[in-house]
């Protein structure tokens, strides 16, 4: 900063106070720099930038004091991008500092700017690659659903199959009850006469008159014909009553049937 001209204690109070704001914002940089193009944005900036040019002027006139000078070199900063010693030398320029500093930036911009290039080529080959994944998982999807269709069409096929099958076993068994049907009105009672009963079951005629009808039972085993005399003996009853032995359990009867035929 352009300072007047002060008493030599005075003038060691200004640059320790200055010092110690320089030293401080050092500390808090990371690159240790001094920059012009910083100064709008921070007034710290500002203030120690002004400080180093008040310096500089100094040390051109030859006026700065050595213990300032070897104080300030201590800090080993940079003052737009150069050493601060040799901008202390007694030959150097403000101007041609501002100059390397404005060079430093436009090379930084021109750096910055390629970055940023290549950042964004960068996320093009990505956003292509995404939407490159994006096109196989619809096509992905779009044969899935084909499948699915497909997968649906063979199951309402398979369905329809077997509902025919279904239906030719319900008319398979509806054609089983009317054959069972059939079978059983064709297995009506058999009724013999007695001469024909005796043929069967190799008895003569009067033993099965007088000695098997001991066990008969009228409406079960036999049955009176028209005028109630003529008995007809009703075969199917007959032979199962004779397989389950019931005419042996019935011979102690006593009992005859008389000769009405």
């Amino acid at each position: 900063m352009d300072m007047p001209t002060k008493a030599p204690g005075l003038e060691d109070e200004a640059f320790s106070l200055n010092l110690k704001a320089l030293t401080n914002l050092l500390a808090q940089s990371e690159t240790r720099n001094v920059a012009f193009a910083d100064c709008a944005s921070n007034p710290d900036i500002k203030r120690c930038y002004r400080f180093i040019e008040h310096l500089v002027t100094k040390s051109r006139k030859g006026k700065l004091l050595p213990n300032h000078k070897a104080a300030v070199e201590q800090l080993d900063f940079t003052f737009n991008g150069r050493p601060i010693c040799d901008v202390l030398a007694p030959n150097s320029s403000i101007r041609s500092a501002e100059h390397t500093a404005y060079t430093i930036a436009q090379r930084r911009a021109t750096d910055l700017a390629a970055a940023a290039d290549k950042l964004a080529s960068e996320a093009q080959k990505k956003i292509d690659a995404a939407r490159e994944r994006i096109a196989q998982e619809e096509l992905s999807i779009r044969q899935a659903e084909a499948r699915i269709a497909d997968a649906q069409r063979r199951a309402e096929e398979a369905e329809a199959t077997a509902n025919a099958a279904i239906q030719l076993l319900l008319d398979d068994l509806k054609s089983l009850r009317v054959a069972q049907c059939q079978a059983a009105q064709s297995s009506e009672n058999i009724y013999l006469t007695s001469e024909e009963l005796a043929e069967r079951i190799r008895y003569d005629v009067r033993s099965v008159r007088t000695h098997l009808a001991k066990s008969m039972i009228e409406g079960v085993h036999y049955v009176r014909g028209p005028g109630g005399r003529k008995k007809l003996w009703v075969w199917n009853q007959i032979e199962k009553d004779m397989l389950n032995g019931v005419f042996s359990a019935r011979s102690s009867s006593g009992s005859t049937l008389d000769d009405d035929e």
